[in-house]
């Protein structure tokens, strides 16, 4: 992810309040920001061919799969991914809990992800996020 990336990210979330920091664990791999104290890892989408509702949805799960190695909290930027809605965030986030799931019962741990914020144009075409944390997926 470019610094540029991150930048947009940084910034979304400062105009809502948020004060991300740059996490001094980030070149070991552990989360490009501290948010609250917390670990998170930053994420883009976009290109996805043929937006279908599987297609964006199975796409966020890859990205917070990709994720979960590096810290327990994804921030997605799906911003210039056509076709993202709620429910998408929604299913895609469920999945990525199911897998996670699924790869820490086989190697009998626990799970590694614990929130998803996808950031994305609402039909208004206005920036909004959707955060979907495993206790409530």
């Amino acid at each position: 992810m470019s610094k540029a990336d991150e930048r947009a990210i940084d910034d979304y979330l400062r105009a809502k309040g948020i004060h991300p920091q740059p996490n001094p664990g980030e070149a070991a791999g552990q989360g490009d920001r501290l948010i609250d104290g917390l670990r998170a890892e930053y994420k883009t989408l976009s290109g996805v061919v043929n937006p279908t509702a599987d297609k964006l949805s199975a796409a966020i799960s890859n990205r917070a799969m990709n994720a979960r190695s590096q810290a327990p909290n994804v921030i997605i930027d799906a911003r210039n991914q056509h076709g993202m809605n709620e429910g998408i965030v929604r299913r895609g986030a469920v999945r990525a809990y199911n897998a996670d799931d699924t790869i820490a019962s086989a190697a009998g741990g626990a799970a590694k992800i614990e929130s998803i914020r996808v950031i994305f144009k609402d039909a208004s075409g206005n920036d909004t996020d959707i955060i979907v944390s495993r206790t409530t997926s």
